[in-house]
């Protein structure tokens, strides 16, 4: 396993995470008065694709690894 490579395409993830998240938070404002930016919605949809199939890869890459309990933690979370 080239640890190089592996830290640079996790981080790649990461990145893809906070960018749907920031998008995500201002699709539903997260802040008081709450409105919804409903704009931004297939935005918000058509990322989270992204995001599910690059979890599965981080998850994939952190077993190859060897950090199986590290890769236990990363799981899809359905609802909130």
């Amino acid at each position: 396993m080239n640890d190089g490579l592996a830290h640079e395409r996790l981080a790649a993830v990461l990145e893809l995470i906070d960018r749907w998240g920031a998008l995500y938070d201002a699709r539903w404002e997260k802040r008081e008065p709450y409105h919804e930016n409903s704009g931004l919605d297939s935005q918000v949809r058509d990322l989270i694709d992204d995001v599910r199939a690059r979890t599965k890869f981080a998850h994939d890459v952190i077993v190859a690894m060897g950090e199986d309990a590290l890769a236990s933690e990363v799981v899809e979370q359905i609802g909130h």
